[in-house]
């Protein structure tokens, strides 16, 4: 199931695609586009709402306090969470959200859209907010951490690794000639994926063990 199929699958939990409302109601130090910091620091920007997925237009910036800032309109600033990246699928069983799969991603603070690596990891033990019980009537959920704080949850699962893999690398258009000769002993999968269009790199596929 993507985004959109789950967006027209469960209209009455629509409010949790909008990535802003989530870092308010978790208690994180956000805002929208045109409303000032409270502190000088490093904040990550996102659009608020991304049914594409993909960490389209995600970036990290320092925002000056008292000072006008460049953020697109529809886009928000959010304090920045350092440390591991985790990936985890749930689903329902007797009352309770059980992590059935889980997965580790590596990127740079530079370039937070192009993940170079994605491995499966045990599912830690992270604490979740009681207003997930809202979303008991959902099949699967993902949801996405850094340093165990919430930062997307998804109705849907998201695991995109391909049968029997335990680590996989993705490929970026850009880099696709260097990495076919480092992982030519590797299995391949192509996925395709540049978001309508507007993934300027656009993901071809997986390298896979």
């Amino acid at each position: 199931m993507d985004d959109w199929q789950a967006w027209k699958t469960y209209p009455h939990h629509s409010w949790i695609f909008n990535k802003l409302e989530l870092s308010l109601k978790l208690g994180y130090e956000c805002g929208p586009s045109g409303v000032p910091v409270n502190k000088t620091d490093e904040y990550i920007i996102r659009p608020i709402y991304n049914l594409e997925g993909m960490g389209i237009n995600a970036r990290i910036e320092r925002i000056e306090k008292d000072k006008d800032h460049h953020i697109d309109p529809g886009q928000f600033w959010c304090e920045v969470f350092n440390g591991d990246q985790i990936s985890i699928d749930y689903i329902w069983k007797k009352g309770k959200l059980v992590p059935i799969h889980a997965s580790k991603g590596f990127n740079t603070r530079e370039n937070l859209i192009e993940f170079n690596r994605w491995i499966i990891i045990d599912p830690p033990e992270i604490k979740l907010p009681n207003f997930i019980y809202d979303f008991d009537d959902v099949e699967n959920i993902n949801i996405e951490f850094i340093d165990n704080n919430i930062i997307e949850i998804h109705l849907r699962h998201g695991a995109d690794f391909p049968e029997g893999a335990s680590e996989i690398i993705p490929v970026w258009s850009s880099n696709q000639k260097e990495l076919k000769e480092k992982y030519n002993d590797w299995l391949y999968q192509e996925n395709y994926e540049d978001c309508q269009g507007h993934l300027k790199n656009p993901r071809i596929g997986f390298y896979y063990r």
